[in-house]
């Protein structure tokens, strides 16, 4: 016996840690693996006592043999719901359901075929067991969720005493479901009741600390977590399709909302372009590649991205008297953080040259150095030209004004010494 009690023990270990273990490999393998686990550990406890044993104490019965697998699936279905939501206890039930059927169906069909007499954990006789299990395990689950959210409005009862509670208050449960539905009317059942009840007591004193070191350990923070809108949402399978549903139709909806906004955003800049003629250049300066627009190469005689992208091209275009001030007043806008704007010559592809009114604004880091600027030109050739034909009238008609003032200045001088000589006569 004590051989027996060590081995259980040994085992009940190697079980917890291996959930706490599957659990924490969530990042590396998704919680897959731990959903795997739970199918075996429902299987495992559905064998009863054939995987461990049971103790007779004064004609107390302590049914022990599957409470290892049993308490290590609650611990799983208890990290789950608290880190992971409602979502990831409906697939745990999901999986807990899905085993159960697949283990009670293959032992069916195996009997069917084959003298299972032998093989306890084949044993048709036992089905009223596994249904009782079975029943007891999905109703263990609903309530452990159903529980913690009641005792979570209680905001002033500690977490170990509420983890405590929510452990003897399921294991207690599930003791009173299988025990009743497989003794109830025998004359064991009561001795075999109470047994149970004390070792599920004894268990959740031991468990409990040590959940509760696991849950403060991992940061559990009971007003951050996922809590559902009401008790009904934490079962309701429905909301998961829903939600799906709900989220994608909000998603189109939003996605159509941006790409009408990005194609009237798109036209407005469109027409605001076209009408202002101007032609859009967009430089990334520590690539020194520069994107133009098709009206910037129309602009100056090319074809749409027929105008070579680099920086050096860009300066090969400006008139050489033009070079020197024009970089001169992009160096003063990259350290002022001022915005650009200039006049100067363009060689266009006829090789003739044009003026352009150039302007552009600057994108910084956040080191403060210039990455991007934006900008664009606009032909002022035909301004330039008039303007330099009436500067010129301009001057025209200051020099001949002053032509004709100095010659009334002279004619009044000439008129002056006449008047002098006649009055002498």
């Amino acid at each position: 016996m004590p051989t027996s009690f060590l081995i259980l023990c040994f085992q009940t270990i190697f079980c917890w840690t291996l959930v706490v273990f599957l659990y924490r490999q969530k990042h590396r393998f998704t919680l897959v693996p731990l959903y795997g686990y739970l199918a075996v550990l429902t299987i495992f406890t559905h064998n009863l006592s054939d995987l461990g044993f049971a103790l007779v104490i004064n004609h107390w019965y302590f049914l022990i043999s599957s409470f290892t697998f049993f308490t290590s699936l609650m611990l799983a279905v208890l990290f789950l719901y608290l880190f992971e939501g409602q979502r990831a206890v409906r697939l745990a039930l999901l999986t807990i359901i899905a085993a159960s059927l697949f283990y009670v169906l293959m032992v069916f069909f195996i009997s069917q075929e084959v003298d299972t007499s032998r093989f306890v954990v084949l044993s048709l006789s036992r089905i009223n067991g596994y249904f009782w299990s079975v029943t007891a395990i999905v109703i263990d689950v609903i309530f452990l969720a159903l529980f913690w959210e009641v005792l979570a409005k209680m905001s002033k009862l500690p977490l170990t005493l509420r983890i405590f509670l929510v452990i003897i208050s399921t294991y207690s449960l599930d003791s009173l479901i299988f025990v009743s539905g497989n003794y109830f009317g025998q004359p064991i059942y009561w001795s075999v009741l109470q047994g149970s009840l004390l070792v599920r007591l004894v268990l959740a004193l031991v468990i409990t600390p040590i959940t509760t070191l696991y849950l403060r350990t991992e940061g559990f923070n009971e007003s951050t977590r996922d809590k559902p809108g009401n008790l009904w949402e934490i079962f309701n399978f429905r909301t998961d399709l829903e939600a799906k549903i709900q989220s994608m139709g909000e998603l189109i909806k939003l996605q159509k909302t941006l790409e009408t906004k990005l194609r009237e955003s798109h036209e407005t800049y469109s027409l605001a372009v076209e009408g202002s003629n101007a032609g859009i250049w967009d430089w990334d300066i520590p690539q020194n590649h520069i994107t133009y627009s098709a009206k910037f190469c129309q602009l100056l005689g090319y074809a749409p991205n027929e105008i070579p992208p680099s920086l050096e091209h860009l300066k090969s275009l400006i008139y050489p008297g033009d070079l020197k001030s024009t970089f001169a007043l992009l160096d003063n806008c990259f350290i002022n953080h001022q915005k650009f704007s200039i006049d100067y010559r363009l060689k266009n592809k006829d090789q003739t040259y044009r003026w352009y009114s150039c302007g552009g604004i600057v994108k910084y880091d956040s080191n403060n150095k210039p990455v991007r600027m934006v900008g664009s030109i606009i032909d002022i050739d035909d301004k330039k030209k008039l303007s330099a034909i009436t500067e010129e009238k301009v001057e025209a008609l200051q020099q001949l004004n002053k032509f004709m003032v100095g010659r009334e200045l002279q004619m009044v001088k000439l008129k002056d010494k006449i008047k002098k000589l006649e009055s002498k006569k």
